[in-house]
């Protein structure tokens, strides 16, 4: 018997207590700061506990355990929705501080219909046995104005040519004014990113 190699430890941040995962089993648990100690000096004294949720295991037992693990990922892969991102443009209406796509080109956000249409082709051509959906990012979608609906419009009209269904992510700003245009049209969800309380959230 030995500890797991899928063990996780470390102590909270701001208290003497330790919290301990194990990202095979799934399970998780709070120590005290001697508990702590006595695991990772190998001085338990009862180990039913830690045996109990997998913390320890005997390493043919853990083997086979992650190998079932892995073959359930794969069949709930092969079962579940792929998502298939499109974004239409970087622009984005607001500035964030911490937004990762700044460096991006800003310029030359044009999306014409031959991309839409190269765009579907692809996913006729290589995903046709496969359940899927698409997801529209950015940038932000959801800009105002009449050619960036067109943009949107076009892609719903695609995907429900197709019997797919559509998410957007928007940052929100201007999502009312594009209720009548998802009307009628399969949306499966709608992502609005909302990062902290107000005040911290308008900073950003």
């Amino acid at each position: 018997m030995r500890k797991s190699k899928h063990n996780i430890i470390s102590r909270i941040k701001g208290s003497e207590e330790y919290f301990i995962v194990n990202i095979l089993t799934g399970n998780a648990d709070i120590l005290d700061q001697e508990s702590a100690d006595a695991f990772l000096d190998g001085k338990v004294k009862d180990p039913s506990p830690y045996i109990e949720k997998g913390y320890f295991m005997e390493e043919d037992d853990e083997k086979r355990l992650y190998r079932e693990k892995y073959l359930d990922f794969l069949d709930e892969y092969e079962n579940s929705d792929l998502q298939i991102f499109f974004i239409p443009n970087y622009t984005c209406n607001f500035s964030c501080s911490y937004c990762y796509q700044e460096s991006y080109l800003s310029g030359g956000d044009s999306l014409e219909n031959e991309v839409t249409d190269a765009f579907f082709k692809y996913i006729d051509e290589n995903f046709s046995d496969r359940k899927k959906y698409i997801t529209i990012f950015g940038g932000e979608p959801l800009l105002p104005g009449k050619e960036q609906e067109n943009k949107i419009l076009s892609l719903l009209e695609g995907a429900e040519k197709r019997g797919l269904g559509t998410a957007v992510v928007t940052n929100g700003y201007t999502l009312e004014s594009y209720v009548d245009l998802f009307k009628g049209k399969n949306i499966r969800e709608i992502q609005v990113t909302l990062d902290g309380t107000e005040d911290i959230h308008n900073r950003r």
